[in-house]
């Protein structure tokens, strides 16, 4: 079986593939730039619904937080193919998120309460995915730092964003479920290795 070059003019493989990972990251990135940019943009002709706009500010958070704390897997990334795809996946879970959260313009009111209304069972669902495949990543890759408590913090999202996709009419659950994700994002990068 033949093997990869370690590098090929100066460039290895890990920064090749870590190329992509970061084009995916910009693109995702910038869905949520379009989003708030459509949202300014329009601001006369639509109300801000709070949920809704924290929930896309959380979420960008938790990618940027996702793109901080992949650093110390990006050595396994050329391992395989199944550990380079691997890598994609919470970022096309993101990419989801950010197409569920931001509709599209076309030149009438939006309602952003309605659109949120409408659409927070798929968000919540999609969350429920991301947070499944972050505890599986956690025993894929050769995880750092306090893992238990990494853990600990991703099954009990895990169990509130699938609590809020079935009840996803008790908007209650969703604001509760926004603090705790709040004060669990802070409380993980505190966990995450220096």
């Amino acid at each position: 079986m033949h093997e990869m070059p370690d590098n090929i003019g100066g460039f290895t493989q890990v920064e090749y593939l870590t190329v992509f990972i970061t084009i995916i990251f910009g693109v995702v990135a910038a869905e949520f730039f379009s989003g708030w940019g459509n949202m300014l943009r329009h601001r006369r002709d639509f109300k801000i619904y709070p949920l809704h706009f924290i929930w896309t500010i959380f979420s960008f958070m938790t990618l940027i937080q996702n793109w901080y704390g992949i650093w110390p897997r990006v050595a396994f990334i050329n391992h395989s193919f199944f550990f380079f795809f691997y890598s994609l996946v919470p970022m096309f879970s993101f990419y989801l998120m950010s197409v569920i959260l931001f509709p599209k313009f076309k030149g009438e009111d939006v309602d952003y309460k309605k659109h949120y209304l409408n659409n927070n069972r798929t968000f919540f669902v999609v969350y429920s995915v991301y947070f499944a495949i972050t505890i599986l990543s956690s025993f894929v890759y050769e995880d750092r730092g306090d893992v238990v408590s990494q853990n600990l913090l991703r099954i009990g999202a895990l169990v509130f964003s699938m609590a809020c996709a079935y009840f996803h009419k008790k908007v209650i659950l969703q604001y509760i479920f926004l603090g705790l994700c709040c004060a669990g994002l802070l409380q993980f990068i505190f966990v995450l290795p220096k």
